[in-house]
């Protein structure tokens, strides 16, 4: 098995600092043979730097994925212009890799950019060969309603995501094991945008689904699918908040907040964000509904830290989440003042 190879297998079980440290000598190897001899490796090398960054996106280290990622992506549009047919494939997955690297280190507009391209270049690909390009025309699709919904294009972005979303069920129908993941993952970004189109019962059915799927994966490969679950749960959980079941919303963010503290226990690079997210979620539904006060205040004051933490590493990033958990806060303590 090759180092990349291996590095993507550490991966889907869920051990990031092994399939990082793989990658690395995998990476490190193919830039030697590639300065001898560039015609040969340098396709290898742009791979080996597209999943790095992958890797290091996967252990909260955003601006070391950025970095590799840009490369990636340079070499093969190098290699795309000399041999279209050859490379544009690869080409299109290095700059869906780059939106989402762009995005992480808070540069939306350029991150949209990327992405639009990748979607563009996985379009053609899968007019002429559909079997072979759907599914990234899809992830294209998915990571394309992520980044329009976050410069506030959101009904460009629903309509994204409804067609990327009908691309995977498909895919799942006859390989349920290659392409559940990835509808789950549609799903879950399309009960996203439903909410925030404001068609929050609309939005219950793909949350719930998700919920379902990423259980099931979950149960036989825990590490691979349990920052899944988390995540599927959170997003139900504001969802059922937002229509009023606010017993079955606290139920689901209390477990997405256990899950995501054993992972962020384990990986704080990788997991810390994801464990505020969902504290400040746990604030924010009992807030909304005037409930439990006290347990909100605790939950909001922890993904304020959290996220103060973090504004100080990447600010760019999560300065707008601190300033929203903060604003929770803010209204927790008036409600209590009233009361008191």
């Amino acid at each position: 098995m090759s180092l990349n190879n291996l590095g993507n297998s550490l991966a889907r079980v869920g051990d990031v600092r092994a399939a990082l440290e793989a990658t690395r000598e995998a990476t490190d190897i193919y830039r030697s043979m590639a300065e001898a001899e560039p015609a040969a490796h340098l396709p290898d090398l742009a791979l080996s730097l597209n999943n790095l960054g992958v890797r290091l996106a996967g252990v909260g280290d955003v601006r070391a994925a950025l970095e590799a990622t840009r490369e990636a992506t340079d070499i093969y549009r190098s290699l795309a212009e000399v041999e279209p047919a050859a490379h544009l494939p690869s080409l299109a997955s290095a700059l869906s890799n780059l939106g989402n690297s762009l995005a992480g280190v808070g540069d939306v507009r350029a991150a949209l950019e990327a992405t639009r391209e990748a979607t563009d270049i996985y379009r053609s690909l899968a007019e002429v060969e559909p079997a072979a390009h759907l599914p990234g025309l899809a992830s294209t699709l998915s990571n394309l309603g992520v980044r329009l919904a976050e410069v506030g294009e959101r009904r460009a972005a629903l309509e994204v995501t409804r067609e990327a979303t009908g691309i995977y069920r498909s895919l799942a129908e006859a390989e349920p094991a290659a392409h559940l993941p990835d509808l789950a993952l549609s799903l879950n970004n399309l009960g996203v945008r439903l909410a925030e189109g404001g068609e929050k019962r609309a939005a219950l059915e793909p949350a719930r689904e998700t919920v379902e799927i990423r259980r099931r994966l979950a149960e036989g490969e825990p590490a691979a699918y349990l920052p899944g679950l988390a995540s599927a749960l959170n997003n139900l959980s504001i969802s059922l908040a937002e229509v009023g079941e606010v017993s079955a919303a606290l139920e689901l963010v209390r477990e997405a907040v256990e899950i995501r503290r054993r992972l962020a226990e384990g990986g704080p690079a990788a997991h810390l964000s994801n464990l505020a997210m969902s504290l400040w979620a746990s604030a924010w539904i009992r807030n909304a509904h005037g409930i439990d006060l006290a347990q909100a205040a605790t939950a909001a004051d922890e993904a304020i830290a959290i996220y103060r933490t973090l504004v100080e590493q990447i600010p760019e990033a999560f300065t707008g989440f601190l300033t929203a958990a903060e604003q929770t806060r803010r209204e927790i303590f008036d409600q209590l003042d009233s009361a008191s």
